[in-house]
């Protein structure tokens, strides 16, 4: 409530807040769940898309300047697939559900949503913000059997993540939840803030490490205090976002120590299928250069399609300008296939959270196919990491079948320095011992042809 204040009264931040805050369980514009005892909610859908919610009539008519675009494309797009709402299930013509492209089971239910988001999104001609975006891949329902009558529905009042049909479908995943609740309710404390959208200073950065420092593991020792410091002196929410934001600097030279290429002076690092995540805070990277005193020169290439528009400059500190290193950063807004360039020699080639086999699931058009052998094709290491354990074996399968005489040079396992910021997860599963959060990078493989 003190957000929504503080909201309301800062227009500017109010515009700001319907672009990356949105959970199905709260009121769009007062965040208020307005639960009863017993975890009923008295929030209002909207009437037009049936994906947002409202404590009253005020506050929707409030809001429609914000939701009018989406709401009326989502309508339509999902009329045009024949859903009905945002069900996993197909009506036809008199109202009958009918099993047909979209199943009642998780995967249907997953699939359809997913092919809703890339047809509203094609349709609005511009990315979806993170509000739009959740309200497609978050939709207020049961956890268990995806029920949508918000009627029935009965709220976490802890978490305000999940939701139950009934008191035994609330029982039946007691087990899990009780898991999932408190990571749940960090996602929620972390998005309601508008950390992340608003964004911070200046990061604060690990000291740079002086040439004569001693190798790893003590470098490494030194990485790892940094990345518990952020934690113990920024508190929860400041220290979880930032570790999200240094993992992927911090997993690098990690790599770089194994394989005994931290001690070259010279380095070139490609890191593949590069967008949000790899670009936001890109002064970040300047952390590779405190963290490699025997470096002088570096190469820097970020390629992928979501590259395109992205901010690329950096400025470093005193004492790197000082060691008078050559920074050289590149960035393609193309898949890598296309990209290679013959002439270049990668030290490193790396994949964050690829997702290797995930728009083969989905049926959209697989990219990877043609990247992942030319990666291969360098003569040098290439590091993927993952969501999930799952994730990083079906990964790592995926490079053995494309590719032929692969060396495993470090099999799946847990990353050392992974995010801890929890992440919801927006598809559902079959299995309901299938935790509900996860975490960037947070497992790595290293292979080389």
């Amino acid at each position: 409530m003190e957000l929504a204040r503080s909201s309301q009264e800062d227009p500017e931040r109010h515009g700001l807040k319907h672009l990356a805050f949105f959970y199905a369980t709260v009121c769009a514009v007062c965040d208020d769940p307005c639960l009863s005892e017993d975890g009923l909610s008295s929030l209002k859908a909207c009437g037009g898309c049936h994906l947002i919610f409202y404590c009253g009539a005020e506050h929707q008519k409030e809001h429609w300047k914000f939701h009018k675009e989406i709401c009326l494309i989502i309508r339509a797009t999902s009329k045009k697939l024949g859903a009905n709402k945002i069900r996993g299930y197909r009506i036809n013509d008199n109202l009958e559900e009918r099993n047909d492209m979209f199943t009642e089971n998780a995967f249907g239910f997953n699939t359809y949503r997913y092919y809703l988001y890339f047809n509203v999104q094609k349709k609005i001609r511009r990315a979806l913000s993170t509000a739009e975006s959740r309200m497609i891949l978050y939709p207020r329902m049961c956890n268990i059997c995806f029920s949508n009558d918000v009627k029935q529905l009965q709220v976490c009042a802890k978490c305000l993540c999940v939701s139950y049909c009934s008191k035994d479908h609330k029982e039946k995943d007691t087990e899990r939840h009780s898991k999932d609740c408190s990571e749940l309710k960090v996602c929620f404390e972390i998005d309601k803030s508008l950390l992340e959208a608003v964004g911070f200073g200046d990061i604060p950065f690990s000291d740079p490490v002086p040439s004569d420092f001693p190798q790893s593991p003590t470098c490494l020792e030194h990485i790892k205090q940094y990345a518990d410091s952020l934690l113990l002196n920024l508190g929860t929410i400041e220290g979880r976002v930032l570790t999200d934001i240094m993992s992927a600097p911090m997993t690098i030279v990690q790599l770089l120590y194994s394989q005994d290429l931290a001690s070259k002076t010279s380095l070139s690092i490609e890191i593949v299928g590069a967008g949000g995540f790899e670009m936001q805070y890109f002064e970040k990277w300047e952390q590779l250069l405190h963290w490699l005193p025997l470096v002088n020169k570096l190469s820097l290439t970020f390629v992928g399609p979501d590259v395109e528009g992205q901010l690329s400059n950096m400025n470093v500190c005193e004492l790197c300008v000082s060691r008078k290193v050559d920074l050289k950063i590149v960035c393609a807004a193309e898949f890598y296939h296309d990209f290679i360039n013959i002439h270049s020699r990668p030290d490193l080639i790396v994949a964050f959270n690829a997702g290797f086999t995930e728009n083969i699931q989905c049926k959209i058009k697989d990219t990877w196919k043609n990247s992942i052998p030319e990666m291969l094709k360098r003569n040098c290491p290439v590091l993927v990491t993952s969501y999930t354990l799952k994730e990083s074996k079906s990964d790592l399968s995926r490079v053995l079948s494309l590719v032929k005489n692969v060396n495993i040079l470090m099999d799946c396992q847990k990353n050392i320095f992974s995010a801890s910021k929890p992440l919801q997860d927006w598809e559902f599963h079959d299995d309901e011992t299938i935790p509900q959060v996860y975490y960037r990078n947070y497992y790595l493989f290293l292979v080389k042809a």
